[in-house]
């Protein structure tokens, strides 16, 4: 299919597995780590979860909604982002797998469709593209500190 572009990138983080799924699976908290996310708030009654929705205030972007597609605890979350702008359809991709050394490598993919056309494609190769494959680092990064700097409360029961 034409104008279907990917992103991607990974990035090890040194915590276990459980920990980093706890921030990742916290779905509508995106905002208290991702970098340009100024706000989210849950859509629907699930919070987490297959199905689970978000409107996200994505700073120099807009808003846009998100539904998670797949949820497989504590491997892998993929979720389907509304159209913006000229990205006619887009998916974060994203797998959590224990390095055998210890510690945790975290991938994301993005798959984006962009629309208008040539113009969608001029687009993507002018500005687009760039913007996306900039962001992916950026977002993994902060992620990793945020993981690595103890701002993870996981919640413990009682036995």
């Amino acid at each position: 299919m034409t104008g279907v572009f990917r992103a991607e990138g990974n990035a090890v983080i040194a915590a276990d597995p459980a920990l980093v799924w706890s921030v990742l699976g916290d779905f509508q908290n995106v905002g208290n780590w991702a970098p340009e996310v100024t706000a989210s708030s849950s859509l629907g009654e699930a919070d987490n979860g297959l199905g689970a929705g978000r409107r996200c205030h994505i700073r120099g972007v807009g808003e846009v909604d998100e539904f998670v597609t797949h949820w497989e605890p504590p491997k892998r979350l993929r979720y389907s982002v509304s159209p913006i702008g000229p990205i006619r359809r887009s998916e974060s991709d994203w797998r959590v797998d224990a390095e055998p050394n210890g510690g945790t490598r975290v991938s994301l993919a993005l798959d984006y469709q962009v629309g208008l056309g040539v113009l969608g494609r001029l687009l993507n190769t002018l500005i687009i593209q760039n913007r996306v494959e900039q962001s992916i680092p950026r977002v993994l990064s902060r992620l990793r500190r945020f993981v690595e700097e103890g701002n993870v409360h996981v919640e413990t029961t009682a036995t």
